[in-house]
């Protein structure tokens, strides 16, 4: 079991309560391959999120995986579509761009469909590296990405699937 701990993550208190609720039977439902319609990234989600999981996650015992950063990013969606910004931003799916699994032509051919069915502003990318979790946002009409990646440098491979 990896740690989610790092110098650079300040300690927090756990609250007790959630992670007791989160353990005890029935209080917190599992989602196991749970299907979410109306999802941003033009599909449906599929969600796999045990309670152990969440446990770990709460102690920082695990890392995010990535059916949370797509849980968390069709939040953001909902919320941008409340305030009425959905046209201006769109999302790419962590899954499809990732390295693992894809070959490059395949993730560049989603990235560049994406953009052209639905074109949006700004597109907000998560993409993991060694178990680093890294944010792209995409600004196609002005040719320009930026990279968050808190204190690490963009994978040369991530760098290379979007240039255009």
């Amino acid at each position: 079991m990896s740690t989610a701990q790092s110098q650079d993550v300040p300690p927090v208190e756990v609250d007790h309560g959630i992670v007791a609720r989160v353990i005890t039977k029935g209080s917190c439902p599992t989602l196991s391959r749970a299907t979410i319609a109306g999802n941003p990234f033009g599909d449906e989600l599929h969600a796999d999120i045990s309670n152990q999981y969440i446990y770990e996650l709460l102690q920082r015992q695990a890392m995010l995986n990535i059916s949370i950063i797509q849980l968390w990013m069709l939040y953001l969606n909902h919320k941008i579509e409340d305030l009425n910004y959905g046209d201006l931003y769109g999302y790419l799916e962590p899954q499809s761009i990732q390295k693992s699994g894809n070959k490059k032509a395949e993730s560049q051919n989603y990235i560049n469909e994406r953009i052209q069915n639905s074109p949006k502003q700004i597109y907000f990318a998560p993409y993991v590296d060694q178990n680093h979790w890294q944010l792209l946002v995409l600004c196609p009409a002005k040719n320009v990405v930026w990279f968050y990646s808190l204190h690490r440098k963009p994978n040369v491979q991530i760098k290379k699937l979007i240039k255009r």
